[in-house]
Protein backbone atom coordinates (compact mmCIF):
# COMPACT_ATOMS: atom_id res chain seq x y z
CA UNK A 1 0.00 0.00 0.00
CA UNK A 2 1.40 3.32 -1.05
CA UNK A 3 2.04 5.80 1.75
CA UNK A 4 -0.23 8.86 1.76
CA UNK A 5 1.60 12.09 1.19
CA UNK A 6 0.34 15.35 2.64
CA UNK A 7 0.36 18.26 0.23
CA UNK A 8 3.02 20.85 0.73
CA UNK A 9 1.50 23.80 2.70
CA UNK A 10 1.62 27.19 0.97
CA UNK A 11 4.07 29.81 2.05
CA UNK A 12 2.59 32.07 4.76
CA UNK A 13 1.51 35.52 3.59
CA UNK A 14 3.02 38.58 5.10
CA UNK A 15 0.71 39.80 7.93
CA UNK A 16 0.08 43.56 7.69
CA UNK A 17 1.78 45.61 10.37
CA UNK A 18 -1.47 47.01 11.82
CA UNK A 19 -2.82 43.48 12.35
CA UNK A 20 0.20 42.51 14.40
CA UNK A 21 -0.58 45.20 16.98
CA UNK A 22 -2.73 43.83 19.85
CA UNK A 23 -6.24 45.34 19.86
CA UNK A 24 -5.82 46.56 23.43
CA UNK A 25 -3.37 49.19 22.16
CA UNK A 26 -6.02 50.61 19.86
CA UNK A 27 -8.37 50.94 22.83
CA UNK A 28 -5.72 52.75 24.84
CA UNK A 29 -4.95 55.12 21.96
CA UNK A 30 -8.64 55.96 21.54
CA UNK A 31 -9.06 56.56 25.26
CA UNK A 32 -6.04 58.90 25.42
CA UNK A 33 -7.19 60.77 22.31
CA UNK A 34 -10.71 61.46 23.60
CA UNK A 35 -9.40 62.32 27.06
CA UNK A 36 -7.09 64.89 25.52
CA UNK A 37 -9.99 66.23 23.46
CA UNK A 38 -12.06 66.64 26.62
CA UNK A 39 -9.30 68.31 28.64
CA UNK A 40 -7.79 70.58 25.98
CA UNK A 41 -10.37 71.42 23.31
CA UNK A 42 -13.76 71.22 25.05
CA UNK A 43 -13.08 73.86 27.75
CA UNK A 44 -12.09 76.31 25.03
CA UNK A 45 -15.63 76.06 23.66
CA UNK A 46 -17.27 76.79 27.04
CA UNK A 47 -16.89 80.54 27.19
CA UNK A 48 -19.15 83.44 28.15
CA UNK A 49 -18.70 85.15 24.78
CA UNK A 50 -22.33 84.38 24.07
CA UNK A 51 -23.33 86.87 26.74
CA UNK A 52 -22.01 89.66 24.53
CA UNK A 53 -23.82 88.46 21.42
CA UNK A 54 -26.30 90.75 19.70
CA UNK A 55 -29.06 88.21 20.31
CA UNK A 56 -28.76 88.36 24.09
CA UNK A 57 -28.00 92.09 24.21
CA UNK A 58 -31.15 92.89 22.25
CA UNK A 59 -33.26 90.81 24.64
CA UNK A 60 -31.99 92.83 27.61
CA UNK A 61 -32.86 96.22 26.20
CA UNK A 62 -35.16 98.10 28.54
CA UNK A 63 -33.76 96.62 31.76
CA UNK A 64 -31.68 98.78 34.12
CA UNK A 65 -28.18 97.36 34.52
CA UNK A 66 -26.14 97.38 37.77
CA UNK A 67 -22.97 95.98 39.28
CA UNK A 68 -24.16 93.35 41.77
CA UNK A 69 -21.23 93.75 44.19
CA UNK A 70 -21.30 97.57 44.25
CA UNK A 71 -24.96 98.49 43.84
CA UNK A 72 -27.11 95.65 45.24
CA UNK A 73 -27.74 94.10 48.63
CA UNK A 74 -29.50 90.82 49.53
CA UNK A 75 -31.96 91.27 52.39
CA UNK A 76 -33.71 89.01 54.88
CA UNK A 77 -36.81 88.68 52.67
CA UNK A 78 -34.58 86.80 50.17
CA UNK A 79 -34.81 89.57 47.55
CA UNK A 80 -32.21 91.83 45.93
CA UNK A 81 -32.46 95.60 46.45
CA UNK A 82 -30.49 98.60 45.27
CA UNK A 83 -28.55 99.83 48.29
CA UNK A 84 -30.88 102.06 50.28
CA UNK A 85 -33.92 101.37 48.08
CA UNK A 86 -37.34 100.44 49.47
CA UNK A 87 -38.50 98.31 46.53
CA UNK A 88 -36.92 95.07 45.23
CA UNK A 89 -34.60 95.47 42.25
CA UNK A 90 -35.89 94.59 38.79
CA UNK A 91 -33.34 94.48 36.01
CA UNK A 92 -29.98 93.08 34.93
CA UNK A 93 -27.15 92.53 37.40
CA UNK A 94 -23.56 91.65 36.57
CA UNK A 95 -20.70 90.36 38.70
CA UNK A 96 -17.00 90.57 37.83
CA UNK A 97 -13.76 88.84 38.70
CA UNK A 98 -10.97 90.85 40.30
CA UNK A 99 -9.34 91.39 36.89
CA UNK A 100 -12.50 92.99 35.52
CA UNK A 101 -13.66 89.98 33.49
CA UNK A 102 -17.38 89.34 33.85
CA UNK A 103 -18.21 86.08 35.60
CA UNK A 104 -22.00 86.24 35.70
CA UNK A 105 -25.03 88.13 34.43
CA UNK A 106 -28.58 87.54 35.64
CA UNK A 107 -32.06 89.03 35.57
CA UNK A 108 -34.03 89.79 38.74
CA UNK A 109 -37.78 90.09 38.35
CA UNK A 110 -39.51 89.48 41.72
CA UNK A 111 -42.99 90.37 40.51
CA UNK A 112 -43.02 87.16 38.48
CA UNK A 113 -41.71 85.10 41.40
CA UNK A 114 -38.24 84.90 39.84
CA UNK A 115 -37.12 86.00 43.25
CA UNK A 116 -33.39 85.47 43.09
CA UNK A 117 -32.09 85.31 39.54
CA UNK A 118 -32.22 83.75 36.09
CA UNK A 119 -28.72 82.86 34.79
CA UNK A 120 -28.31 83.91 31.17
CA UNK A 121 -26.43 81.10 29.48
CA UNK A 122 -28.97 80.58 26.68
CA UNK A 123 -31.35 82.97 25.01
CA UNK A 124 -34.47 81.07 26.02
CA UNK A 125 -33.81 81.77 29.72
CA UNK A 126 -34.35 85.51 29.22
CA UNK A 127 -37.81 86.99 28.76
CA UNK A 128 -37.91 90.29 26.87
CA UNK A 129 -39.51 93.19 28.79
CA UNK A 130 -42.64 93.13 26.62
CA UNK A 131 -43.13 89.43 27.33
CA UNK A 132 -42.60 89.96 31.06
CA UNK A 133 -45.22 92.71 31.06
CA UNK A 134 -47.49 90.39 29.11
CA UNK A 135 -47.23 87.74 31.84
CA UNK A 136 -48.02 90.33 34.49
CA UNK A 137 -51.10 91.45 32.58
CA UNK A 138 -52.19 87.84 32.12
CA UNK A 139 -51.95 87.07 35.84
CA UNK A 140 -53.74 90.29 36.78
CA UNK A 141 -56.61 89.49 34.39
CA UNK A 142 -56.73 85.96 35.74
CA UNK A 143 -56.96 87.27 39.29
CA UNK A 144 -59.80 89.65 38.36
CA UNK A 145 -61.74 86.82 36.69
CA UNK A 146 -61.24 84.56 39.69
CA UNK A 147 -62.34 87.36 42.04
CA UNK A 148 -65.75 87.35 40.35
CA UNK A 149 -66.01 83.57 40.55
CA UNK A 150 -65.15 83.59 44.25
CA UNK A 151 -67.85 86.20 44.85
CA UNK A 152 -70.30 83.74 43.33
CA UNK A 153 -68.99 80.78 45.36
CA UNK A 154 -66.53 81.64 48.18
CA UNK A 155 -66.08 77.95 49.02
CA UNK A 156 -64.90 76.77 45.61
CA UNK A 157 -61.57 75.13 46.42
CA UNK A 158 -60.27 74.96 42.85
CA UNK A 159 -60.95 78.66 42.28
CA UNK A 160 -59.28 79.59 45.58
CA UNK A 161 -56.30 77.49 44.55
CA UNK A 162 -56.07 79.15 41.12
CA UNK A 163 -56.36 82.67 42.54
CA UNK A 164 -53.73 81.88 45.16
CA UNK A 165 -51.37 80.76 42.39
CA UNK A 166 -52.05 83.92 40.35
CA UNK A 167 -51.40 86.10 43.37
CA UNK A 168 -48.19 84.24 44.17
CA UNK A 169 -46.85 84.75 40.63
CA UNK A 170 -47.73 88.44 40.93
CA UNK A 171 -45.66 88.64 44.11
CA UNK A 172 -48.75 89.14 46.32
CA UNK A 173 -47.70 86.56 48.89
CA UNK A 174 -50.07 87.83 51.58
CA UNK A 175 -53.03 87.45 49.24
CA UNK A 176 -51.86 83.99 48.20
CA UNK A 177 -51.55 82.99 51.85
CA UNK A 178 -55.17 84.06 52.48
CA UNK A 179 -56.44 81.91 49.63
CA UNK A 180 -54.38 78.86 50.57
CA UNK A 181 -55.31 79.18 54.25
CA UNK A 182 -58.98 79.40 53.28
CA UNK A 183 -58.63 76.16 51.32
CA UNK A 184 -57.23 74.40 54.39
CA UNK A 185 -59.94 75.90 56.58
CA UNK A 186 -62.62 74.47 54.23
CA UNK A 187 -60.87 71.11 53.90
CA UNK A 188 -58.29 70.42 56.66
CA UNK A 189 -57.10 67.26 54.88
CA UNK A 190 -55.39 69.52 52.32
CA UNK A 191 -52.88 70.86 54.83
CA UNK A 192 -50.45 67.96 54.70
CA UNK A 193 -50.13 68.16 50.90
CA UNK A 194 -50.20 71.95 50.51
CA UNK A 195 -46.55 72.70 49.74
CA UNK A 196 -47.43 76.03 48.05
CA UNK A 197 -48.45 77.65 51.33
CA UNK A 198 -45.02 76.67 52.64
CA UNK A 199 -43.38 78.65 49.83
CA UNK A 200 -45.63 81.63 50.61
CA UNK A 201 -44.67 81.43 54.30
CA UNK A 202 -41.01 81.44 53.26
CA UNK A 203 -41.29 84.60 51.16
CA UNK A 204 -43.30 86.31 53.87
CA UNK A 205 -40.42 85.66 56.25
CA UNK A 206 -42.46 83.27 58.43
CA UNK A 207 -39.72 80.68 58.42
CA UNK A 208 -40.94 78.60 61.38
CA UNK A 209 -44.31 78.07 59.70
CA UNK A 210 -42.58 77.33 56.40
CA UNK A 211 -40.28 74.79 58.09
CA UNK A 212 -43.27 73.02 59.65
CA UNK A 213 -45.20 72.97 56.36
CA UNK A 214 -42.36 71.35 54.40
CA UNK A 215 -41.81 68.88 57.24
CA UNK A 216 -45.43 67.67 57.24
CA UNK A 217 -45.43 67.56 53.44
CA UNK A 218 -42.58 65.05 53.72
CA UNK A 219 -45.06 62.68 55.37
CA UNK A 220 -47.25 63.04 52.28
CA UNK A 221 -44.44 62.70 49.70
CA UNK A 222 -41.18 61.30 51.03
CA UNK A 223 -39.56 61.32 47.58
CA UNK A 224 -39.77 65.01 46.61
CA UNK A 225 -36.19 66.34 46.96
CA UNK A 226 -37.22 69.92 46.21
CA UNK A 227 -39.36 69.89 49.33
CA UNK A 228 -36.29 68.95 51.35
CA UNK A 229 -34.39 71.91 49.92
CA UNK A 230 -37.20 74.31 50.86
CA UNK A 231 -37.30 72.84 54.35
CA UNK A 232 -33.52 73.21 54.73
CA UNK A 233 -33.64 76.87 53.63
CA UNK A 234 -36.54 77.58 55.97
CA UNK A 235 -34.88 75.96 58.97
CA UNK A 236 -31.59 77.68 58.18
CA UNK A 237 -33.37 81.05 58.28
CA UNK A 238 -35.26 80.14 61.45
CA UNK A 239 -32.67 78.25 63.52
CA UNK A 240 -29.33 78.44 61.76
CA UNK A 241 -27.44 76.29 59.27
CA UNK A 242 -25.92 73.94 61.86
CA UNK A 243 -29.37 72.94 63.16
CA UNK A 244 -30.72 72.61 59.63
CA UNK A 245 -27.87 70.29 58.61
CA UNK A 246 -28.50 68.05 61.63
CA UNK A 247 -32.23 67.85 60.86
CA UNK A 248 -32.04 67.13 57.12
CA UNK A 249 -35.08 65.17 55.95
CA UNK A 250 -34.31 61.47 55.34
CA UNK A 251 -34.89 59.93 51.89
CA UNK A 252 -35.02 56.19 51.34
CA UNK A 253 -36.34 56.14 47.75
CA UNK A 254 -34.88 57.62 44.62
CA UNK A 255 -36.84 60.33 42.83
CA UNK A 256 -35.91 58.90 39.43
Amino acid sequence: MKDFEFPTPPEPKEVPFYRRIPSVYYWWFGAVFFLGLTIIWLPSQCTLDYLDSTEVTDELQGFPKVDQDKELEFREDQLWYRIGAAEPFTGVAEAFHGNGVRKMRWVAFPALWVVASLPIFASETVLPPDELRGHLTEFKLREETLNRRIEENPKNLSVLSARGDARMFLGNFEGAREDYAKMIELDPTLEVSHWRIGIVYFYLGEFVKAERQFEIYHRYDAVDRENGIWRFMSQTSAQGEEKARKDLLPYEQTDR
